[in-house]
């Protein structure tokens, strides 16, 4: 009986070392550095916090001090690659693992508006990644411009406003004298028309009042 169990030990210790064999050969190693450039003067200037994912983490690892980094024991397929920093952009690269080529890995440039299956331009592998842009945490307050005043609605409106009250006297002195008394009694008559206007809160208070029934004596 116990050389039974012995024979299964043996047997189990085997498989999991081919199966473990397999895996590996089926694995792969996704290497590069983050290059300097005129965004990162010196790659020893970067944050120990630094990190390379994989499809938003799935794989991932940190960039040593020298600026290199290595995913290691990536299965075969298709992988988004980004760079997490709190002080720069980096671009994006469609990743190939298991690409029939001497390291198995192929790497394309990936851009976010165009679809995934669209593959952009080979990159050189190992990968050599450098930012394009700094990040922005705040926004640069605009200094005065005039030609903010003239897109503001309210400026707009006092312009005009101001412009009437200097030609409005202007074009009442030129305006003929009969065209004149027909404004001013049109108003006049406009004005009447107002006052005798019943006022309509007064009416909708009345409306919404209870009335009082007459007491019955």
């Amino acid at each position: 009986m116990r050389g039974f169990f012995s024979i299964s030990f043996i047997l189990a210790c085997a498989s999991s070392l081919v199966f473990a064999q397999v895996a590996e050969q089926n694995a792969y190693t996704v290497e590069g550095t983050l290059a300097d450039n005129e965004q990162l003067k010196d790659s020893f200037q970067l944050s120990p916090n630094v990190q390379v994912t994989l499809n938003k983490g799935e794989f991932s690892a940190y960039v040593s001090k020298d600026g290199s980094f290595k995913i290691q024991n990536v299965p075969a397929g298709n992988w988004l690659l980004e760079v997490r920093d709190n002080i720069n952009h980096y671009p994006k690269f469609r990743v190939e693992t298991g690409h029939p080529s001497s390291k198995g890995v192929k790497v394309y440039y990936y851009l976010p508006s165009s679809e995934w299956d669209h593959r952009g331009s080979i990159i050189p592998y190992p990968l050599r990644i450098s930012p394009f842009q700094k990040i922005e945490y705040f926004t640069a307050r605009e200094g005065f411009s005039i030609s903010s005043l003239f897109a503001n609605p309210m400026m707009l409106m006092m312009g005009v406003s101001v412009i009437m009250m200097f030609l409005l006297p202007k074009m009442m002195d030129n305006i003929d004298p009969d065209a004149l008394k027909e404004i001013q009694e049109n108003q006049a008559s406009s004005q009447n028309m107002i006052k005798e206007m019943p006022d309509i809160s007064q009416t909708l208070a009345n409306m919404m009042s209870p009335q009082q029934k007459p007491k019955k004596k």
